[in-house]
């Protein structure tokens, strides 16, 4: 089965049905201790963009890309997330399994490292694509193979690479950002209840990735990962039973850490707001998030963008 229908049908199965079952009984997820917050529904993302995994704020604009199996390109959109302006075409590169977006002044880094499948892949690699290369006012730019730069590498503590049942690995990863030329990885693990927080340098090459912290996220999975450049790194996540949150973790100095001061949000449940992938700040507290788009058996949920102002 194709990657992007497993994910699919897992959505369904462990979000989706799971969700719907406790919306008719009762409000389980009201937890005193973790505030409730409702981001605002903006718009339904383009078509291009059914599975959204990633997402920057850049020149008041909105980059995105999608889930593996795609086409291996970057998409920019207006802030009402209604009308795409261009799409970027990466020359000779392949979609495998995208889930990622980040940046810094000169380049973005896309992030081919979905491992849920078996979480055995030897290949994972970033991608760096320079900025300078989208001035064009074209409606599709095309980056040549030879500009792209690439970023492989392997977790430093990951001894076996032997297959093992979909979606149990600890070695799969939806959330990055650069910061001080390093990129960070904050893994989606599906064999317990920590995030861990590994860095690379952000520059072409092969390295092993380091291990930096960790974060316990109980049953919540990390999907993606945005730091408003200032105070706060924010984390999205959702669990099997249909929950959909938020981790914005305080920072101080001039590095990125989980051991700061952890603040927890409540979003609505996958049933409202289907499966939540994508994150990013445009200001200190101000940002957007976005879910892929699901339909099975009659039920169905857009591409959707949402605009959240958290109380930091």
């Amino acid at each position: 089965m194709p990657d992007c229908m497993y994910k699919r049908l897992y959505l369904f199965l462990h979000l989706i049905v799971p969700a719907m079952l406790m919306a008719t009984t009762q409000q389980v997820f009201a937890q005193p201790t973790i505030p409730f917050y409702q981001p605002v529904k903006k718009a339904a993302l383009p078509q291009e963009l059914e599975e959204v995994s990633g997402m920057l704020y850049w020149q008041n604009k909105l980059v995105m890309l999608n889930d593996g199996n795609n086409a291996a390109a970057l998409y920019i959109t207006d802030t009402s997330g209604i009308k795409l302006l261009q799409t970027v075409v990466l020359a000779g590169i392949e979609n495998k399994d995208w889930e990622a977006l980040a940046q810094d002044d000169r380049f973005f880094y896309i992030a081919d490292v979905g491992n849920n499948k078996s979480g055995n892949r030897k290949d994972l690699v970033i991608y760096q694509v320079p900025k300078s290369l989208l001035n064009a006012k074209t409606a599709v730019i095309r980056i040549p193979n030879i500009s792209i730069g690439r970023i492989r590498f392997s977790y430093a503590n990951q001894v076996s690479f032997a297959a093992e049942k979909d979606n149990t690995a600890q070695f799969d990863c939806e959330a990055m950002l650069v910061h001080n030329q390093q990129l960070h990885l904050f893994t989606k693990n599906w064999s317990g209840q920590t995030s861990y927080h590994y860095t690379i340098p952000a520059k072409p090459g092969t390295y092993k990735a380091a291990l930096a912290g960790q974060l316990q996220t109980g049953d919540f999975k990390i999907t993606d990962a945005s730091w408003n450049g200032k105070n706060w790194l924010l984390l999205t996540a959702y669990t099997k039973q249909g929950k959909v949150g938020l981790f914005a973790i305080q920072q101080h100095g001039k590095t990125i850490s989980l051991k700061g001061n952890v603040r927890q949000f409540e979003l609505p449940s996958a049933i409202q707001t289907g499966q939540l992938e994508s994150v990013c700040f445009d200001s200190n507290n101000t940002g957007w998030l976005a879910t892929e788009a699901f339909s099975a058996r009659g039920f169905t949920l857009p591409q959707t963008l949402y605009r959240f102002m958290l109380p930091l």
